[in-house]
């Protein structure tokens, strides 16, 4: 197998201290989507430069390194492919060359590219948009170094021709030493193992798909054009609950990379919620930058206090899946201000708790957790008698 080997490039998933990913290039190669103005034809062309080297190449793994970090770092929307698009059909081909030690040939990827730019000519020229220009397209595919069982992702980058983005006649990347963020058109990254383990599988009981098994995260960038988007099989996105219940995690994770004390944790957690509400009352979306905006408000020292550490970038980078707009409403304010129990294997018992009651032992919340953290311990109030009490437990 001909199979294009890298070595590790460094990438950080977090800060620039900690969480620290070395990547290994598996293939790498750019094309470019030719305009009418390019072309001086009534119509979008392609073409496809060299292979990049994926060996000893310091240009080469600065550039990916540095695309990954951007592409990390930006509001993303997260979904999966339509199975009625042609790029399902284009990503399942190219999955099923990818060999169990996550090796791929370098003909069966130049066929992927081939036939992926193919598609987004087709969608191009179908756009009938006399807006819409031409742009290099970036393809890379890359893992984990060491994780040998892992098939990797592939990130897909349209990014404009002029500027810092600056390639050879035969598109390989010259040496460069930044990447300007608002280059970056428009993107998409695939995470190859969780699309070979939910694409093409069946609807469960409920009627519900794999949707929130989202494998795909997009970036719009400075575009505003659906043609990529949908060329890629862009259009499942993840449901607005789910965006909803990461965003809650999100917002603990933040307040314990802060290093928050209890009562500031709570504090951050409880300003999520009032904005939730507002959200709901006057049936508004939610985006990331809000979610900053105020847990800097509630706890601006704290923030300043760890560098800076910005919410938005602690949720891209951690790859928490919430889309960069999503709505809610009243059943989804519900979800996060309550806490549901309830006996899964034998079901004879459920309760519903208002987390803001909920508290140590030691503390003066209504309802308690028990020492080993296995127990809810609620207290009975006045509405039972002693004797319905000791009736109960006999």
């Amino acid at each position: 197998m001909d199979q294009q080997e890298g070595q590790g490039v460094e990438t950080d998933a977090s800060n620039e201290a900690d969480n620290v990913k070395v990547i290994t290039i598996l293939n790498a190669i750019a094309g470019e989507l030719l305009d009418k103005e390019a072309t001086k034809l009534d119509k979008f062309t392609s073409r496809i430069g060299e292979p990049w080297p994926t060996k000893n190449n310091e240009e080469v793994f600065s550039f990916v390194n540095k695309i990954e970090k951007k592409f990390i770092r930006k509001s993303k929307l997260h979904g999966s492919v339509s199975e009625n698009s042609q790029m399902g059909d284009i990503l399942s081909d190219y999955v099923s060359n990818i060999s169990s030690d996550g090796g791929v040939d370098q003909d069966c990827f130049m066929t992927f590219v081939k036939d992926t730019i193919n598609n987004l000519v087709t969608h191009a020229n179908d756009k009938q948009s006399g807006t819409l220009k031409g742009g290099s397209i970036i393809f890379l595919h890359y893992r984990i170094t060491g994780d040998t069982e892992d098939s990797g992702r592939l990130l897909i980058v349209m990014v404009d021709k002029k500027g810092v983005f600056d390639f050879t006649e035969d598109l390989l990347p010259k040496k460069l030493v930044s990447i300007d963020t608002d280059a970056l058109r428009q993107a998409a990254s695939f995470d190859l193992n969780l699309f070979a383990t939910v694409f093409h599988t069946q609807p469960t009981k409920t009627g519900d798909s794999n949707k929130d098994e989202s494998y795909l995260m997009f970036i719009d960038g400075k575009s505003s054009s659906d043609f990529f988007k949908n060329a890629l099989g862009c259009a499942d996105l993840i449901s607005d609950q789910t965006c909803l219940l990461e965003a809650e995690k999100a917002v603990n994770g933040y307040a314990d990379a802060l290093d928050a004390s209890p009562p500031q944790k709570a504090n951050l957690i409880r300003a999520f919620e009032i904005l939730v509400e507002e959200k709901v009352k006057n049936k508004k979306p939610i985006t990331l930058d809000e979610i900053q905006i105020i847990l800097e408000r509630a706890e601006p020292e704290l923030v300043e206090k760890s560098s800076g550490l910005k919410f938005t970038d602690f949720a891209n980078e951690n790859e928490y899946k919430i889309n960069k707009t999503f709505s809610v409403n009243i059943y989804n304010e519900k979800q996060i201000k309550n806490f549901f129990l309830n006996d899964t294997s034998e079901k004879k018992y459920w309760c519903r708790v208002k987390r803001d009651s909920i508290g140590s032992i030691d503390s003066k919340k209504p309802v308690k957790i028990s020492p080993d953290k296995k127990y809810l311990m609620i207290p009975i109030g006045d509405d039972l008698s002693d004797e319905q009490i000791e009736l109960l437990i006999s």
